[in-house]
């Protein structure tokens, strides 16, 4: 379905797309906070892949004011394939049910897109929360955009789902998010990335709730996956000594950070494992865009070793 021009003081129709699973009880909080936007117009596209909570009891209250999309369990993935599908707005904004907006996040990133054709994506600063989402008050002036150079998006994921807002036309080119996979998000901002501009909005407008929940940190499944993505979307880049370099960095940090979360789940020796796989693949110090502060990895080397000795009878 084509996206349809909006006549509400020619500004265009955004549609906001919650695919939910199980999380009833969250989503009436991620339906309100849409509704507490400054911008309109919008429509809201709830997909319940399959919930067997009381999720579609919770929504029956908001009638017309959202769109509900009902389909057997299949995946996040197919289930915002189906709301892209659905979809009527020019923009679409991806929001988690159990994440929270700011209340001026949607107008601007519209601001963004509507003034900057070329951008295909742009996404936003964000931050975690347990409770209660206390969104920032707007700044007087705008926040600082900054490009996100494709070697960026490579070596790093740091654009998390629910901030991101799309060009409705270009991600449909991309046929959405490929299904059947994991790191499905990080695999479709590569691939617009390829394709397009990304832009970042350098203010916290969104929040990522923090819960027993979520899926990210389940190593044995999501480290052969991100390698694979990193692996088929290098593979599309031209054969230069660049892309190659760029395709060892990227795999150096994904094996860093996997070694990360079995430090935190103490478990220094797979940890330890997973740092060697990092420095086989990029013995060099990283580029300042795959870590916080210099000698980060060797750093962190030094604090798996010392768990590992501490560990010893």
């Amino acid at each position: 379905m084509p996206p349809q021009p909006s006549t509400l003081d020619s500004q265009p129709l955004v549609s906001i797309l919650i695919p939910t699973y199980n999380y009833g009880r969250y989503i009436c909080q991620a339906v309100d906070g849409v509704l507490a936007q400054t911008y309109r117009p919008l429509e809201i596209v709830v997909v319940d892949d399959g919930s067997t909570d009381d999720t579609r009891e919770r929504l029956k209250s908001y009638g017309d004011r959202i769109r509900y999309v009902h389909q057997q369990n299949q995946g996040p993935e197919f289930a915002r394939n189906a709301g892209i599908r659905e979809a009527k707005g020019e923009f679409i904004a991806f929001l988690d049910p159990d994440d929270a907006w700011a209340p001026h996040k949607l107008a601007a990133q519209v601001a963004v897109m509507t003034t900057q054709p070329d951008v295909w994506l742009v996404c936003a600063d964000g931050t975690s929360f347990t409770d209660q989402f206390v969104a920032p008050a707007p700044s007087p002036q705008p926040a600082p955009v900054e490009t996100m150079p494709l070697e960026s998006v490579y070596l790093r994921n740091k654009i998390s789902t629910s901030a991101v807002m799309v060009r409705t036309a270009e991600v449909r080119k991309l046929d959405g998010f490929r299904p059947n996979i994991r790191s499905e998000d990080w695999d479709l901002w590569l691939r617009i990335a390829r394709q397009g501009k990304i832009v970042r909005i350098r203010e916290p407008l969104f929040g990522r709730r923090e819960h027993g929940d979520n899926r990210s940190g389940n190593v044995p499944k999501e480290l052969p996956w991100a390698l694979w993505v990193i692996d088929d979307n290098c593979a599309h880049l031209p054969k230069t000594s660049r892309n190659w370099r760029l395709r060892r960095q990227s795999r150096a940090v994904i094996y860093y950070t996997f070694a990360y979360l079995h430090c935190v789940q103490s478990k220094p020796l797979p940890a330890l494992r997973l740092l060697a796989a990092s420095f086989w693949s990029w013995p060099l110090p990283l580029p300042a865009d795959a870590r916080k502060y210099p000698w980060e990895r060797p750093r962190f080397l030094l604090r798996v070793l010392g768990g590992l000795f501490r560990k010893q009878p």
